[in-house]
């Protein structure tokens, strides 16, 4: 969808604390974020929406989502808000991350273990 490597100059402060504070959560003994442990992020820039989509490996999704909210195409419309959390992740015991766009879920929860390999690539 995208050369990884693309992302670091745009989004590379942003794409390293999203690593340490999904890092950081995955290492607790209970993978149910609460509390403190809540891991929450929204972005509003559509530039940015758009980076980190592609770095998560959606832009198919995004561009569906963003179609059907506005027929000029999928950028993101004014005032939408791309949502990047922590969930449980029942299946591995660990957590997932959960991409919501205009508050519906953007695609299905992707384990952190394997987005966590593909954001290190971004970060290289």
């Amino acid at each position: 969808q995208m050369d990884p490597s693309l992302a670091a100059p745009v989004l590379g402060g942003l794409l390293q604390s999203i690593c340490t504070s999904f890092d950081e959560l995955a290492s607790h003994s209970s993978p149910a974020p609460s509390g403190n442990d809540e891991v929450r992020l929204f972005v509003m820039p559509a530039e940015a929406q758009i980076v980190l989509a592609a770095t998560f490996g959606l832009i198919p999704e995004f561009g569906k989502a963003g179609s059907a909210a506005r027929p000029q195409g999928f950028w993101p419309a004014p005032g939408t808000v791309l949502e990047v959390s922590a969930v449980p992740d029942l299946r591995t015991g660990s957590i997932a991350v959960r991409l919501l766009y205009g508050g519906a879920p953007l695609a299905a929860d992707l384990p952190w273990p394997a987005l966590r390999t593909r954001l290190a690539m971004s970060l290289e």
